[in-house]
């Protein structure tokens, strides 16, 4: 990848994640770095049970089968993670999806308190790995 275009995609990414409302910031990357899609991965959380939910928690929210969903959840509805999931081909492999968990936390709080209380603490204590990237 250029310089150039590492910079352009550096300030994309940042121009999205100043943008107001966001809900829970997601992104995926290719593995060699030369694709990233940020996207809002909200409504996966809105429409996903509690066990899908716990499933995330407990995979940390990073580089798990249930990223991966929360991410093809959103093929049919953001034009940006269904492009990136074209040029990828099929089966879709070599990407990472990382989810924020300070966003996730915050939302599951404000809207998914059983979830929240049961879960925070103990994932804080032995869940919790490396920060958003």
């Amino acid at each position: 990848m250029s310089k150039a275009r590492q910079i352009l995609d550096a300030q994309s990414a940042k121009a999205f994640w100043m943008q107001a409302p966001v809900g829970i910031r997601a992104t995926i990357k290719k593995d060699d770095n030369e694709l990233t899609v940020n996207f809002d991965a909200v409504n996966w959380f809105k429409h996903a049970s509690w066990k899908r939910i716990i499933r995330l928690i407990k995979q940390d929210f990073n580089n798990s089968e249930i990223a991966d969903e929360v991410a093809g959840w959103h093929i049919d509805k953001n034009p940006a993670v269904k492009d990136f999931f074209d040029r990828l081909g099929l089966p879709p492999t070599g990407y990472e999806v990382y989810i924020n968990q300070d966003d996730a936390w915050k939302w599951l709080k404000d809207h998914r308190r059983e979830i929240y209380d049961a879960f925070y603490d103990r994932w804080k204590n032995e869940y919790k790995a490396e920060p958003f990237p």
